[in-house]
């Protein structure tokens, strides 16, 4: 499913990312993998602790150890907190997988440029359909967001969307105005 390899890409994204600042600050995990990436157990079990839900990993492998060690997990988690972005990401997908569905194929999600996470959540009691810097989103990009749902965008500050009611009316209108790493939710009533 497209959820769960948006998850394995966060998982390469955030390992250089997350890599790159530790040598940064001078620092060393002492529970490291052999791995380039984190596996998406670790990404999922980071988040949820992110999220102040409580983890009690189990690894039944040896190799497992170092994704499931509480300093892996909470490094990472610390390391999401200030990337609002990629934990929107992650969110979006989790959700996906919980709920058994899918993403769309094309949903734009996890590269590694910085954008901004532009969270669009459809409180109203019917479909929008979005639109950026004028231009109408097709569907595998967020562009029909159905009734009390939400969707995760990625774009740039500056971003211009509007969201037109199923009759052609325009219920929304917002610039994005955060930095790229940053998230931003949007509430369409």
């Amino acid at each position: 499913p497209n959820a769960y390899h948006l998850l394995q890409n966060l998982g390469g994204v955030l390992y250089r990312a997350h890599h790159l600042q530790l040598t940064k600050d001078g620092t060393t995990l002492s529970h490291t993998s052999s791995q380039d990436y984190y596996s998406v157990a670790r990404v999922i079990l980071s988040f949820l602790v992110s999220q102040k839900v409580v983890v009690s990993p189990h690894a039944f492998k040896a190799e497992h150890l170092a994704d499931d060690a509480p300093e892996s997990v909470s490094s990472l988690s610390t390391f999401l907190k200030s990337n609002q972005r990629r934990l929107a990401e992650i969110g979006v997908a989790f959700e996906a997988l919980l709920k058994s569905e899918d993403l769309p194929e094309e949903h734009g999600l996890g590269n590694e440029e910085e954008k901004v996470a532009a969270v669009f959540h459809n409180r109203s009691l019917g479909d929008v359909f979005l639109s950026k810097n004028g231009v109408a989103l097709i569907p595998e990009q967020g562009g029909t967001l159905r009734a009390h749902s939400t969707t995760v965008i990625a774009c740039d500050s500056g971003d211009k969307f509007s969201a037109l009611s199923v009759a052609g009316e325009e219920v929304m209108q917002v610039s994005i105005q955060v930095k790229a790493g940053d998230k931003t939710d949007i509430m369409i009533d």
